[in-house]
């Protein structure tokens, strides 16, 4: 009987590790958030400086450009599920050279 119970629990045990292996783990929102916060602030920043008569055209057209570039640059490190570290660096690096750039263009007079 003894012997029944363990080797039923050692086949469990053993379907139960490939299982386990294959679920796969969803991307951490917080950090995901992390990311993204900016994101919605860049448009209104743009008309805010479009209004006061801070940004001209041309302006507004590079930056917009930019801010594509960004967002498919991170759609791309997305598509196998997740973001490495480094490539979660790398957008928020970019994040913040857009921010200074508009940041300078609003204040350039």
């Amino acid at each position: 009987m003894v012997k029944h119970i363990t080797c039923t629990s050692i086949a469990l045990l053993l379907l139960a590790a490939p299982v386990s292996a294959q679920t796969r783990t969803r991307p951490d929102p917080a950090r995901r958030a992390a990311v993204q916060q900016r994101a919605p602030y860049f448009p209104q920043r743009i008309r805010a400086g479009v209004r006061a008569g801070q940004l001209t055209r041309e302006e507004v057209g590079r930056i917009r450009h930019q801010l594509r570039t960004l967002h498919a640059q991170a759609r791309q490190m997305r598509q196998d599920g997740t973001m490495t570290p480094a490539e979660r660096t790398r957008l928020r690096h970019e994040m913040r050279q857009i921010s200074r750039q508009i940041f300078r263009l609003r204040h350039n007079k």
